[in-house]
């Protein structure tokens, strides 16, 4: 199997920043770097806050279908959690029911949100505990959120939670963070929690019905698309040398979008979307339907 899938590559470095970032590009705020496989065109774009970079992205996937075009977009957050985590709050499992139990209750104007809030709010659902989310900014007090790490695995009666999904614990030797953290540097589930919002109301418009979440939808099996969506960890890609004296953030969305480019251009993509291993049943569901994967991570990880 070859040549490419893809017509347009978008890299996001999204941010949980409770403010909107200055009007000049500067650092810690979200890029998004656009790359297509037909020419050399590149675009770079900067936004101050989480729904300017939502409404682009809608637009862009609407208009590319519109004009018979597939694009993968790649975001630089956990999409999902480590497995039992619905036991420990009760809820059936189906992404859907946290993804609304969080849209419900996060409040995200202008940047200005209640990440914190929430994250204690449902701590507090695990009955009463101060976890699995920690850490909270300096001087702030909430009944359920601890300025201080979790200790995992995360126990509620004979039900328990890990700290890291089966994809993540192969990345911690090259510096991956708690998925539980929700500020500060790598806060990774801070900045899930404000995507969470923006993914219920992607699933609620006009185009969803066109998008696929891999390996969610996908399965580690070959299917057509539109518009796939992936996560990535960008550390797992080393900066092009090329992109080294600009924000870093900038260069992290430089490098993946241009690296998926070439990938999909040399015809390889499918190997790493559709990797033919014979995992377990229950790991395979695990992975494909509640804990998800990192685009280009190893998949020999699991099997060490």
């Amino acid at each position: 199997m070859g040549g490419a899938f893809f017509d347009y590559y978008i890299a996001i470095d999204w941010s949980a920043k409770n403010w909107p970032t200055p009007a000049r590009p500067s650092k810690d705020a979200i890029w998004a770097w656009i790359s297509e496989i037909r020419s050399n065109t590149v675009t770079a774009k900067y936004f101050r806050t989480r729904e300017d970079c939502y409404n682009f992205i809608e637009k862009f996937i609407f208009d590319s279908h519109k004009n018979g075009k597939k694009v993968l977009v790649w975001f630089d957050f956990a999409f999902w959690y480590p497995s039992w985590f619905n036991n420990i709050l009760w809820i059936d499992f189906w992404w859907c029911n946290i993804l609304d139990l969080v849209s419900e209750k996060i409040e995200d104007e202008w940047n200005f949100n209640n990440r914190f809030e929430v994250a204690s709010e449902i701590n507090s659902i695990c009955w009463k505990m101060q976890g699995p989310f920690w850490w909270h900014p300096h001087r702030r007090e909430y009944d359920h959120l601890i300025p201080t790490k979790s200790v995992y695995p995360f126990q509620k009666w004979k039900k328990s939670v890990n700290e890291f999904r089966y994809v993540d614990k192969g990345q911690v030797s090259k510096g991956i963070q708690s998925i539980w953290k929700i500020c500060y540097t790598a806060s990774v589930w801070g900045q899930t929690l404000m995507w969470l919002p923006y993914l219920k109301k992607l699933k609620d418009s006009r185009i969803w019905k066109e998008i696929d979440i891999w390996p969610f939808d996908t399965g580690f099996n070959f299917k057509w698309w539109k518009t796939l969506i992936v996560e990535i960890w960008p550390w797992i890609m080393t900066i092009d040398w090329q992109f080294h004296d600009e924000i870093k953030d900038k260069a992290q969305v430089k490098t993946v979008a241009n690296f998926m480019k070439k990938v999909d251009a040399s015809g390889r993509m499918w190997e790493i979307l559709w990797n033919d291993f014979d995992f377990p049943k229950w790991l395979d569901d695990i992975i494909s339907k509640e804990e998800w994967w990192i685009f280009w991570a190893d998949f020999n990880i699991l099997l060490k």
